[in-house]
């Protein structure tokens, strides 16, 4: 079982939406997105992945592209961040207009 304090030092992963049939309000295609920890959902060939609605969900995994970013790299990229982000589309999309 993966705990908490593992999740945290596990290293920041990304990828590469490059499919989103079926999802277009929930990923954009060529967007790169944080995937978190998951063994289990692995083992069945899906990541879960920190979508546009800020909340992590499970995609299948050849819908994404995995990015590899030097140690360095990321820690300028907060999952904090990319959370603020996906919250201000969001509203975005929903204000009338």
């Amino acid at each position: 079982m993966t705990t908490m304090r593992d999740k945290k030092r596990a290293r920041r992963r990304f990828a590469v939406c490059v499919m989103n049939e079926g999802y277009q309000a929930s990923l954009d295609r060529n967007k790169i997105y944080v995937v978190l920890p998951d063994d289990e959902a692995e083992k069945e060939g899906d990541l879960r992945v920190i979508d546009e609605s800020g909340k992590d969900y499970l995609y299948p995994a050849d819908w994404f592209v995995a990015l590899e970013v030097p140690k360095a790299g990321c820690r300028g990229v907060s999952t904090e961040g990319v959370l603020k982000r996906a919250a201000a589309n969001s509203a975005l999309q929903t204000e009338p207009g």
